[in-house]
């Protein structure tokens, strides 16, 4: 029977008659992977911006446990990328500084010549000339350090992927109520913890020379736990970092990069909500007003695919009869309110995760038209449109999705025919979420929202 030690003998010995075929095959590997980085980093920039436009018309459709969900997947997808985008532009960089440094040892094989070299004195040339790499040395650094770069992205994101997988399976286990919420973080903990219980006892007891019972028992609980995390794949490019350059260094090393990583996210999510703005614009203003245009009013102001939560209109300047207003739907705020100030009304549809094969377009019969009235009562309820500062009222709203950005909402035309031309001002107005008996008046009134769109005609 074959020890574990004869086992990895054989493993060493063969990996020392390969050496010479590994060293030969990678000779050249430097071509390869700037072919690949070039490449992927390519692909990788067209992303971040669909990958943003999916979540808002996701984001935009969905309710406050659903949104939370798909942001968190959304947050870690974006991290994913940005970390192969970052390594990948450091790679490339890298890798030209060191095409630089070959063109110039092949100019100038002797590299400095400090004799007759007269930009420092004798003690900082003393100095320099015992702190700074020969070309020969920088070569083989900078080498050194684009292929081990290329190994940690590709380690990092292999890790990244798999953790998404296994989100993902979480969620989509738990939005179909296939299992309980709490047997899916009973069914992570049985996959994780063991390795490291298991691992932690193994640290403590001495092993036999030919096995123990411990050592059946690790073997069977550690091979669910290296297949589903991809163990065999990625264990090899850590061992070999940790185990070369020390334990405290690549610990070190992994805690920075990981810091620096949600570091830069932070920063970024940050200056995305607007609550970070670099600017010296202190004459104007920050909040809106009819003295303002928000351009994300105006439809023909957005881009095809841009997805908003601001009513709109077609344009600045209105040509016909009637202004067609677009009141957004959003579940995340408006589902609470419609809940508030129509407790007994029924929803029109199964919310979360469904689905279905029925036509959507087929005959309705009166309850179900009276249900959709219903329902669009309410809905428009929650906003109060105010023109020239008179409240309209007995609007007409219509159920509307746009076919480009993919956003609910409601559809208004107003009539504007006995409007003078000139400038106009609509305001629009929606309730707090909190219950008024609660909250103070100027609490109440500051959490109300308000939308200043100007027009002319």
């Amino acid at each position: 029977m074959t020890t574990p030690e004869a086992t990895s003998q054989n493993r060493v010995s063969q990996d020392r008659v390969s050496e010479d075929q590994i060293e030969t095959s990678t000779f050249r590997s430097w071509e390869l992977e700037l072919l690949i980085s070039g490449a992927v980093l390519f692909a990788l920039l067209q992303i971040p911006g669909r990958l943003t436009t999916a979540f808002e018309r996701f984001v935009f459709n969905t309710g406050q446990e659903m949104t939370s969900t798909i942001a968190s997947g959304y947050f870690y997808l974006l991290l994913i990328v940005s970390v192969m985008i970052g390594t990948l532009i450091l790679h490339l960089f890298a890798r030209a500084y060191w095409v630089g440094l070959i063109g110039l040892r092949s100019v100038f094989p002797r590299g400095i010549r400090w004799r007759g070299l007269d930009t420092y004195g004798p003690r900082g040339e003393i100095f320099y000339r015992a702190s700074q790499p020969s070309l020969g040395r920088l070569i083989e650094g900078t080498n050194a350090f684009c292929s081990s770069l290329f190994s940690v992205a590709s380690a990092l994101t292999i890790l990244f992927f798999i953790s998404i997988v296994f989100f993902l399976t979480m969620v989509t286990l738990t939005q179909f109520a296939i299992l309980p919420q709490y047997l899916l973080y009973i069914l992570a903990a049985l996959i994780f913890l063991p390795p490291m219980v298991l691992t932690t006892i193994d640290k403590k007891i001495p092993r036999k020379e030919r096995g123990d019972r411990l050592e059946r028992i690790m073997r069977f609980a550690l091979r669910p736990y290296n297949v589903l995390l991809g163990v065999p794949i990625v264990n090899p490019i850590m061992m070999t970092f940790r185990s070369n350059i020390g334990k405290k260094t690549f610990y070190a090393l992994y805690s920075l990069v990981f810091f620096m990583i949600f570091g830069m996210m932070f920063l970024v999510l940050i200056m995305i909500a607007g609550a970070l703005q670099i600017n010296d614009l202190v004459y104007f203003p920050r909040v809106t007003s009819e003295r303002i245009i928000v351009a994300n009013h105006y439809e023909d102001q957005r881009s095809p695919e841009e997805q908003s939560r601001l009513p709109s209109i077609p344009s600045e300047v209105i040509t016909g009869p009637y202004l067609r207003l677009f009141l957004p739907y959003i579940p995340t705020r408006h589902n609470e309110l419609i809940a508030e100030r129509c407790p007994d009304l029924e929803p029109l549809a199964k919310g979360g995760i469904s689905f279905s094969l029925r036509p959507r377009f087929r005959p309705v019969d009166v309850e179900v038209l009276a249900a959709h009235t219903e329902s669009l009562q309410c809905l428009a309820s929650i906003y109060e449109v105010r023109l020239n500062g008179e409240t309209l009222s007995d609007l007409d709203p219509s159920f509307y999705r746009n076919r480009q950005s993919g956003v609910h909402g409601l559809l208004m035309h107003l009539p504007i025919s006995d409007l003078e031309a000139g400038k106009h001002v609509l305001r629009i107005n929606t309730p707090p979420v909190e219950d008024s008996e609660e909250k103070g008046d100027d609490e109440e009134e500051s959490n109300v929202r308000e939308y200043v769109i100007p027009f002319w005609i």
